[in-house]
């Protein structure tokens, strides 16, 4: 559905939390309000948006990344706003959906913008200036008489006549563009196999059709012809080709709108056209040689801005079948050609599905007795009349889902043949006796989605044909006993997702009903016997409901088809000893998530069972008994309930089973012997979560397959020498995250294990019989212990090991090398071990070395190069402060090195002559604030290098010649040489979060590397909350004008109630200084004292939010003046005028000298050059101002704690920004400074 929303003329003054995700709003009118501010990324969740009307507003600058998100918009309105500058470069983002902008930019205060010249503008933007030069001259002469009062100042006509002739220019260039590339249509023409002796072939063009008769082989024939002389004689042979014209077109044109004549090129060719769609455009109306198409059998006018049409007209046509206006903006179907037209036998099909039309007007349909589809869906239909549909007897289909209707009414008496009736989707509460009572032929019912929450006895009653009947997300709550009564074909029934908590016993007798769908209800109670007679299904899906018993034989009625059966997420505590006879097929049975203490039905039917799940329920005790007719039980979980107990014997009789898990039980602390016995084909134990604290010899005999045990997350501290005697083909044994202080069992009983998890216990010591004779073991994990020593010789036979885990160890001694004669070492973790280790002695080959937050500060004594072999090396997080030539010396395999995190500041160069394989090379987060030429001689083939989050000011391609992804995010960096990476060979640079003009970036854009810059530049994190281009932050040239407010990711910008008392002064300030520009006679000025009472008002609020301000004030009040001697003199004014004037008074005064006898303004040449110098001295203030972000006055420093350094900045920028709207009023002719006395503290 699409929304419109209007909310103008209110006091907004920024677009912050007003709209989220709201995908269907298209028109949107914020004009009128004081808007002076939108947040980059504020449009993001409005996608669908085509008109934006802005106009009225207080905005003076658009950030980049304003309108990211909005793909379709047609129409942007930015008339009679404050704006200094508009970018052409944003233009270019609106035109992704390939629809006609237009965009009004008048009253405001562009000025000569340069950014709107004609070179900015890329060649496949498509805009459409509607407004002739003339006109455009006009409301550019208007925006110098507005009220603005620095509008009035002097401008120069040459301004005003460059900006014109720079319109000019882009429109007559627009014009140009638009007509040669975007008026001549482009067109796909593919041949089909022929219909009879006609040719066939499907067209598809852009905006206008094209048919390249001449070139198609098809309906071309050649013919010799001879001219005769006077006596009869043939002579001069020739050529004449003959072109049929029996041929058929299947025709589709996109991209069309109001301004392309579709058939300008075809009008010839009209009963060619056997179908004719035209999608994906921009038609508001339907062009009237479409009524042309007499040969047409189809006709679709889809995802198009349609709002009206006149069905009636087509039945001209006498061919047509199919009519399709799905995807519009319909709201209105016209009828005035009906009473002047004769029914259609022809149309068979209307689909008007996918618009917004909210009625249907009587008889509409009447002139169409043949139909037999009807596609309504996806409107905002509410009700039907009885005269709706009439004269329509014939039809099939119905659909009027998604729609608005809250009943039915008669509304479908007529539809005596209807066999498919959709009504999902809409606002139905009840279903009454009379209203389906006529659709004798009906066979699909979709009423799901709805709200209904009852039903008449009778409603379904004369449905006789009825086989598919879906009521599913409903508010059911009772299934009667006779509502389905007479529906004896009904095969198809959902009922899901309602509420309903009791079905009548017979309510299906009778039915064959093959496909049912009960889940996710309130069932309660007991299901007994005749609950599913007449359900003959193999799947039963009963789970999400407070069923609380089966009762005896309860599924009698399937148990020739029931194979699965769900009843989990229930109540139940109880279930009878008959509840499951004679489901001889069951192979599932789902009893988990119920309230069961006892496993105690009868299960001698079951004995193709496969699958039993019981978890999460209350057992305590699992006797011997339970499992004995299960023979071929596969898998079985017990897992999560309170099982303290297990008989022995219990699974004796399982040899089929592989897979058991007991996890999250409260075994007793011992686990005795032969507790699993009989289960010879286990292959999978799940032991975890178990209160177990020793397992006894023999706890895992009689298993000859076992091959994985997980015993981790739980209390065992102690494993028998002999636990898995008998067992012999464990490959993975898991005993993680336990309590284990030792660990030495009889390791001949599993020889064939491959992987062994200690990790996360409290093994102190690794002695070389620890793991003797465990010759396969590929993967050893000993992370986050308490181990003191591993001996020389722990690992020595382990000839297999490849990867080897040893983190987190922070005490661990590494006698000798215990790494000797582990030649398939691969991966070896030895991160966040503390103690001093070395590769020193011994030859070790290594392929992958984690040494991860280490503590290393000094690399070369780590001899790193000893590990022979070593192609991936994690150094990052330790405390390394420089690399040179010998930290990496001969490592001609080493492909991934990674330094993040550490404290690098200096890297020699020549320190990676060694790698020249080195592929990634990892940087980030380091200390580095530049990098010399020669730092990467050597590599040749590097992929990738990360060098964010460092300090670096600057980067040249031509450091990294070969690498072709280099990531820069983070840095300090104010300028790169794009054109040289992109004549690299980089493919890939991330360069968000520096200092880069968001205009480099935009011009980028639309210059000649527009292409590279799609394809290359990126960013680590998109960011459309802050200034951006395409979610690359940046920097505005002019960041005076730049706002930062809070962002939607919840990144805080804590900019406190000063700043809102500050903004509030400006906005006051500025309406009253535009009564001045308007009201040039002195005796007027009288008028404007109430408003300046409320500026001054304002400015008082701010002042008292802090009482500390005055001396600090002052201070910078002298530093201000220090800056330039051009503004010493007012600038000393306004201090004394601020820090010495007690009263609260104001007094405007204005020079009248500034007036000649005229009332017209002089001295423009003085206040025009004031201007100038003014504008130089902001420059300067704003440019100090910056600095003390980065480096504070030494002086100032200290004196002041960090806190009271954050409040001056603040207090900084204000003191500058009163000090300079003191002055502005010479500036813009009142003549001489406002002056405001008022007392602080």
């Amino acid at each position: 559905m699409e929304t419109q929303m209007e909310i103008s003329g209110n006091p907004f003054d920024n677009l912050k939390n007003l709209y989220q995700s709201m995908p269907s709003l298209i028109k949107l009118d914020l004009s009128f309000n004081i808007i002076y501010f939108i947040q980059p990324g504020s449009l993001l969740q409005v996608g669908g948006l085509r008109k934006l009307t802005l106009s009225g507003n207080h905005l003076q600058t658009l950030q980049f990344g304003v309108f990211d998100g909005v793909k379709a918009l047609d129409f942007l309105n930015l008339s009679s706003n404050a704006l200094q500058r508009f970018d052409v470069n944003e233009i270019v983002k609106l035109s992704i959906g390939d629809k006609e902008n237009k965009i009004r930019v008048n009253d405001n205060v562009n000025g000569n913008n340069s950014n709107m010249k004609s070179d900015d503008i890329r060649s496949e933007t498509k805009i459409t200036l509607k407004e002739e030069i003339n006109t455009l001259r006009g409301e550019f002469i208007k925006a110098f008489q507005k009220s603005y009062p620095f509008q009035l100042a002097q401008e120069t006509k040459d301004d005003k006549v460059v900006y014109i002739i720079a319109a000019g220019l882009d429109l007559v260039l627009i014009i140009i563009l638009y007509s040669t590339k975007y008026t001549k249509g482009f067109c796909q023409f593919a041949e089909l196999p022929r219909l009879g002796d006609a040719c066939v072939a499907t067209l598809t063009c852009d905006h206008v059709l094209n048919v390249p008769i001449t070139s198609w082989d098809c309906i071309r024939t050649v013919e010799d012809v001879y001219d005769t002389d006077y006596y009869g004689y043939r002579r001069n042979r020739h050529q004449r080709v003959n072109y049929a014209t029996n041929y058929k077109l299947y025709v589709t044109v996109t991209e069309v709108d109001d301004q392309n004549d579709v058939f300008e090129n075809v009008a010839d060719k009209m009963n060619n056209i056997i179908t004719f769609q035209m999608i994906d455009g921009n038609m508001l109306a339907l062009p009237q040689k479409v009524y042309q198409l007499t040969e047409a059998n189809k006709i679709v006018i889809s995802n198009n801005h349609l709002s009206a049409v006149d069905l009636n007209r087509f039945v001209a046509l006498t061919k047509l079948t199919i009519i399709n206006f799905s995807n519009n903006t319909i709201s209105n179907l016209e009828m005035a050609s009906q009473a002047r037209s004769m029914p259609s036998r022809s149309i068979k099909t209307v689909d008007l599905s996918q618009n917004i039309l909210k009625t249907i007007p009587n008889t509409c349909f009447s002139l169409f007795p043949e139909l037999q589809h009807l596609n309504l869906s996806h409107n905002l239909i509410r009700s039907f009349d009885i005269l709706t549909f009439e004269g329509v007897m014939e039809l099939k289909m119905l659909d009027i889902s998604h729609n608005m209707l809250f009943e039915i009414g008669n509304s479908f008496t007529r539809f005596k043949d209807l066999n498919e009736l959709y009504l999902q989707n809409n606002k139905l509460d009840s279903l009454l006796d009379y209203n389906l009572n006529t659709l004798l032929h009906l066979e699909k019912l979709n009423l799901s989605s709805n709200v209904i929450d009852k039903f008449e006895t009778n409603a379904f009653k004369s449905l006789v044909k009825l086989e598919y009947l879906d009521l599913g997300y409903n508010k059911i709550e009772l299934i009667p006993k006779k509502i389905f009564e007479t529906n004896i074909n009904l095969h198809s029934l959902i009922i899901s997702n309602n509420k309903v908590s009791h079905i009548e016993n017979g309510a299906f007798d009778g039915k064959n009903i093959t496909e049912f769908n009960v889940q996710d209800n309130n069932l309660t109670g007991s299901i007994e016997q005749d609950t599913f007679k007449g359900v003959y299904v193999t799947e039963l899906d009963l789970s999400d409901g407070k069923i609380t018993s089966l009762g005896n034989e309860t599924f009698k009625y399937m148990c020739n088809d029931l194979k699965s059966l769900n009843i989990s997420y229930n109540l139940i505590n109880s279930i009878s000893n008959s509840a499951f006879n004679c489901l001889e097929l069951l192979t599932t049975l789902d009893l988990s998530n119920n309230h069961l203490e006892q496993l105690h039905f009868e299960t001698s039917n079951l004995t193709r069972l496969t699958m039993l799940y019981v978890r999460n329920n209350k057992i305590k005790k699992i006797n011997k008994g339970m499992f004995e007719n299960l023979v071929s039980l596969k898998s079985l979980d017990l897992s999560n309930n309170e099982i303290t107990e297990i008989e022995l014997q219990t699974f004796a009789r399982l040899e089929n089973i592989d897979s058991l898990s007991v996890t999250h039980n409260p075994f007793l602390n011992i686990l005795e012997n032969n507790t699993f016995n009989g289960m010879i084909a286990l292959k999978s134990v799940d032991l975890t979560f178990s209160r177990t604290t020793s397992y006894q010899n023999g706890s895992f005999s009689g298993l000859p397959a076992l091959k994985y045990v997980n015993a981790s997350f739980g209390q065992l501290s102690s494993i028998a020498y002999n636990a898995f005697i008998q067992t012999g083909s464990i490959e993975k044994l898991d005993f993680s995250h336990n309590l284990l202080d030792t660990f030495h069992i009889n390791t001949s009983s599993i020889p064939k294990i491959e992987e062994l998890y200690l990790n996360d216990n409290a093994l102190r010591h690794i002695t070389n019989d620890t793991f003797s004779g465990l010759k396969l073991l590929r993967m050893l994990n000993l992370v986050n212990n308490n181990i003191q020593r591993i001996e020389a010789n722990a690992l020595k036979n382990i000839e297999q090991l490849s990867h080897l885990y040893l983190s987190s160890n922070m005490q661990m001694e590494i006698i000798g090398n215990p790494f000797d004669n582990l030649k398939n070492l691969y991966q070896v973790n030895l991160d966040s071990v503390k103690t001093g280790f070395s590769f020193q002695n011994g030859s070790i080959e290594i392929e992958n070395l984690d040494l991860h937050s280490c503590g290393i500060s000094d690399i070369n004594k780590l001899f790193i190069f000893n590990v022979g072999d070593l192609r991936v090396l994690d150094l990052r997080d330790n405390e390394i402060v420089k690399i040179d030539k010998f930290s990496f010396q001969s490592m001609p395999f080493l492909i991934n090195l990674d330094l993040s995190l550490n404290r690098i500041d200096f890297i020699q160069p020549g320190s990676f002559l060694n790698v020249g394989g080195l592929r990634k090379l990892t940087l980030y987060g380091n200390n580095l604030q530049s990098l010399q030429f020669g730092i990467f001689d050597g590599i040749k083939a590097l992929n990738f290098v990360n060098l964010s989050s460092n300090a670096l000011q600057s980067f040249d391609a031509k450091l990294l010649p070969v690498a072709s992804t280099i990531a820069l995010d983070n840095n300090n960096i104010g300028n790169l040489s794009f054109e040289d990476f992109f004549e690299s060979e980089v493919v890939k640079l991330s360069i968000g979060g520096n200092r880069i003009s968001c205009k480099a970036l935009a011009e980028l854009k639309t210059s000649k590397y527009s292409k590279k810059f799609k394809e290359v530049i990126a960013t680590a994190t998109l960011n459309f909350h802050s200034e951006n281009v395409d979610g690359i932050t940046c920097e505005s040239v002019s960041k005076g004008n730049r706002i930062i407010l809070p962002v939607a990711n919840n990144t805080s910008y804590d900019i406190g109630p000063m700043f809102i008392q500050f903004t509030n002064a400006i906005e006051k300030l500025r309406s009253s200084i535009e009564i001045v520009g308007n009201n040039t006679s002195p005796e007027k000025s009288y008028q404007i004292k109430p408003d300046l009472t409320k500026i001054f008002n304002s400015i008082q609020a701010l002042v008292e939010i802090s009482n500390k301000t005055q001396i600090k004030t002052a201070d910078y009040m002298e530093q201000i003046e220090n800056i330039t001697n051009a503004t010493q003199i007012h600038l000393e004014d306004t201090k004394e005028q601020i820090i010495n004037l007690t009263d609260k008074t104001i007094d405007l005064q204005v020079n009248h000298d500034v007036y000649d006898n005229n009332n017209n303004r002089k001295s423009d040449d003085i206040r025009s050059a004031i201007k100038l110098m003014l504008k130089e001295e902001i420059d300067t203030i704003r440019g100090e101002f910056e600095k003390t972000y980065v480096k504070r006055d030494p002086i100032q420093q200290a004196q002041a704690s960090e806190k009271e350094i954050k409040d001056d900045k603040v207090l900084y920028f204000i003191a500058a920004g009163l000090g300079i709207f003191m002055i502005w009023p010479i500036v813009v002719g009142l003549g001489r400074p406002i002056i405001v006395s008022f007392t602080l503290g």
